[in-house]
């Protein structure tokens, strides 16, 4: 898987043919439902956080069917969402907490930009379901909480994770994932940042 996202970061010549390989996908998403190690963790959101990264050009999302089908919920098994949700509050890995921070932030915008386009509506509840960001934001909000009192450094959370927190913070707000009666005793945005 390293060395699948090394050559990722090579866009032009590599990354997009992985991008035009389904098989690629399904291998990250097999990964996600039985892996465990951290560090293989790591490297496969590594590589689906470039394919990301370079679905966007200009502030618009490029919506690519296999990332797209990468994200839709299959029978029997949990939607991409969810894993990430799992790891982001289980992980006690610092860099795999930062890229599945930066990945999660990433797929809630690409996310909703699918679901609201002519060629791909879709249910985004679906994709990203309810009771996940609502874990996430209370996740988040007590990280940011513990940070601001000092407590958080100890665990390793330094400032460039709170910074990826509040960015997935705020996307699930501004996209209307989580309602402010959803995020306990911060009722703002601004109140959840004013912590920290």
């Amino acid at each position: 898987m390293g060395a699948l996202a090394n050559m990722a970061c090579h866009w032009d010549t590599v990354g997009v043919r992985l991008l035009d390989d389904f098989d690629i996908l399904r291998l990250c998403r097999s990964i996600l439902w039985h892996e465990n190690d951290a560090r293989v963790l790591l490297e496969t959101t590594r590589l689906l956080n470039t394919m990301l990264v370079h679905s966007t050009s200009n502030q618009i999302i490029l919506e690519h069917q296999h990332l797209s089908s990468f994200f839709e919920p299959t029978p029997m098994t949990p939607v991409v969402f969810h894993q990430y949700t799992q790891i982001i509050c289980n992980t006690l890995h610092a860099e795999l907490l930062l890229k599945s921070l930066e990945f999660t932030t990433r797929a809630v915008v690409y996310i909703n930009a699918i679901t609201h386009s002519l060629t791909h509506r879709g249910d985004r509840n679906a994709f990203i379901p309810k009771d996940d960001a609502i874990t996430l934001m209370k996740w988040g909000t007590e990280r940011l909480d513990e940070e601001g009192r000092g407590v958080g450094i100890g665990m390793g959370f330094n400032r460039l994770v709170a910074k990826n927190v509040m960015h997935l913070l705020w996307a699930l707000m501004a996209y209307g994932l989580v309602t402010p009666n959803e995020c306990g005793k911060y009722k703002t945005v601004t109140q959840m940042f004013e912590i920290v």
